[in-house]
This record gives C-alpha cells, structure tokens and sequence, in this order.
C-alpha cells in the first residue's frame, strides 16, 4: 500500500480505472455464460472498452511521472545542496504510475485477447 501514496495522484485516478476495469471484465464473464447471439455484440463493444481504458491508465501513468519529475526537477532546482539518495528515491517515487501503468496495460491485454478469440470461436460455431 505504500506505493499507492508515494504515487500520488495519478495513481489513485488509475485505482479508479482499475476498478471499472475490473466491473467490465466481471460483466464480459456473466456475458459469456448466456450463449445468446445479442450477447456477443455487447461482448465485442465492452472488449474495445477494455483495452482503451488499458491504454488510458498507461497514459495517466505517464503524465503522472512527468509531473512527478517536473516537480522534483523544481525542489531541486531551489535546493542548495541535496542528497543523491534523494534524488534517487523522487526519480523512483516519480515511475511508480507508469510502471504500473505497463503492468495493467499487459494484464488487460491478456483479457482483451481472451475474450477476442472466445468471441471469435462463439462466431463460428453459430
């Protein structure tokens, strides 16, 4: 949970998208168990949420370091003298969103093609 804090902002606002996230993959399974053909349309539509919320959490993962980086560049800036341990710990505080940001998109991406080629072997048997 540390990680959550160190990350600041950006990473409560990706908590956020996670969270969605996670309803829409909870709401692809509940589809899948129908079998209906009306089902598979509003599979494919929640799959395309899926990987675009996966590449908006990349995206706030990466804003989030940038300005995590400009403001440590700023303390530095006005900081006489200053610890490399410490510009070492902001520099790893600052990737936290994008890392995790990688992480997620990697994860949603495994679901995205999951459900692609469920829905793809559902077409085919109909």
């Amino acid at each position: 949970m540390k990680w959550i804090m160190e990350g600041g902002f950006s990473v409560m606002l990706q908590l956020i998208v996670t969270a969605g996230v996670l309803i829409l993959i909870v709401r692809q399974l509940m589809l899948f168990s129908k079998n209906d053909s009306g089902a598979t349309v509003k599979i494919k539509n929640y799959n395309d949420l899926i990987i675009y919320a996966g590449v908006l959490n990349l995206v706030i993962g990466l804003i989030g370091q940038l300005m995590g980086l400009f403001n440590a560049l700023g303390a530095i800036i006005v900081a006489t003298e200053i610890s490399p341990v410490i510009v070492a710990d902001g520099f790893r505080q600052a990737s936290i969103p994008t890392i995790y940001g990688f992480w997620f998109l990697i994860i949603v991406s495994a679901f995205w093609i999951a459900f692609r080629v469920k829905v793809r072997t559902y077409s085919h048997s109909l």
